[in-house]
């Protein structure tokens, strides 16, 4: 006993002439329907759905602004310092980050074996020269002009030298600048956050 081709899952041979598809027109209703929930979809705020995992009340973590357009100088480091503090774990962030003044000291390229090391990023003494110092502001931007070679760059917190950016090659926070060229870095200052 065999069984029919509709029994084993395939359709029937189609006997005749076959038409093409036609697309179905849509109705105004169905239009409208759409346009009113794209628009709700639209103006309603993602972030503060009861039935997200972050809850109600969670807004996503705020980025301060950069300041390459503030640049002035023809050749040199420009950066912007930013302090992070409290929870940014993947799942529902709820630290802040905010654009800091602090004193940023340049040296010549500095490595592990050039400092005194105090704990985690920290740094009690750099023995290496001091090249330069720039005062970021309010709005965390700095600049200061430079010769073309390698640097260190350290912010100063409290009585420390705080840098959390290494090499390879064990130097602590590299920056390179190149002749008639400005090097931007964004120097953030994460000791006070969760990862």
């Amino acid at each position: 006993m065999t069984l029919s081709s509709s029994r084993r899952g395939n359709p029937p041979p189609r006997r005749g002439r076959i038409r093409p598809a036609t697309p179905r027109p849509y109705h105004t209703r169905t239009i409208l329907f759409w346009l009113v929930f794209g628009l709700a979809v639209a103006a309603s705020d993602g972030c503060k759905d009861p039935s997200s995992p972050c809850g109600s009340d969670w807004t996503p973590v705020e980025y301060p602004g950069r300041h390459g357009n503030r640049v002035s100088i023809p050749q040199g480091i420009w950066g912007d310092v930013w302090f992070w503090q409290g929870n940014f774990m993947p799942n529902c962030p709820t630290g802040t980050i905010t654009a800091v003044g602090r004193e940023m000291r340049i040296h010549e390229l500095t490595s592990f074996q050039d400092v005194v090391q105090s704990q985690g990023a920290f740094f009690e003494q750099i023995n290496t020269p001091l090249v330069a110092t720039a005062w970021a502001d309010a709005q965390g931007f700095f600049q200061v002009k430079l010769p073309p070679g390698e640097y260190s760059v350290f912010a100063v917190e409290d009585t420390l030298f705080y840098a959390n950016r290494f090499d390879g090659a064990g130097n602590i926070y590299p920056v390179t600048v190149d002749a008639d060229k400005v090097t931007g870095i964004r120097f953030d200052i994460d000791y006070r956050a969760a990862y």
